[in-house]
């Protein structure tokens, strides 16, 4: 098809009346038009007998044809909206988490040197208890002793 070529709906948008208006055109001999291929195949119109018909109509102010966003074009505006409103979410969401897991990981190597210290504090008690055997100390002391020091009673 050629770019100088108009369908009918696109010629309406271009001069800003109706299709009806422009059929009325061509059947009145105002505008030319070609039916092309027959049957079902789109009436066209060329730009420049567009352009003379509305000329002979008194339309001398043509305006450029308003671009209004169809209905396509607002389901994608709507659509790449809420993708940029899920991914700012998953933005939010991915940096709570960094900080939970940095959170989390510090309060782990906490735990960890803490069960160290423990780990520390029974063995010197185990050793404790096998000296207090050798030389008569009370286990039972050794071990009031020991809960005492690590509780830091």
């Amino acid at each position: 098809m050629s770019t100088d070529m108009l369908t009918l709906k696109q010629a309406a948008v271009q001069s800003g009346k109706s299709v009806s208006t422009l059929r009325s055109w061509i059947r009145a001999g105002k505008l030319k038009a070609d039916k092309g291929g027959g049957g079902n195949a789109p009436v066209m119109v060329s730009k420049s007998d567009l352009l003379s018909a509305m000329q002979s109509a008194g339309m001398l102010d043509i305006q450029p044809p308003v671009n209004r966003p169809s209905t396509d074009d607002k389901l994608l505006t709507a659509a790449v909206a809420e993708r940029d409103r899920l991914l700012a979410d998953l933005a939010s969401e991915r940096t709570y988490y960094r900080g939970e897991l940095a959170r989390l990981q510090t309060e782990l190597q906490r735990e960890r040197e803490t069960t160290r210290e423990l780990d520390r504090q029974i063995a010197a008690l185990r050793l404790e208890l096998v000296a207090a055997g050798s030389h008569g100390r009370g286990v039972w002391g050794l071990l009031t002793d020991g809960i005492k020091r690590i509780s830091g009673k």
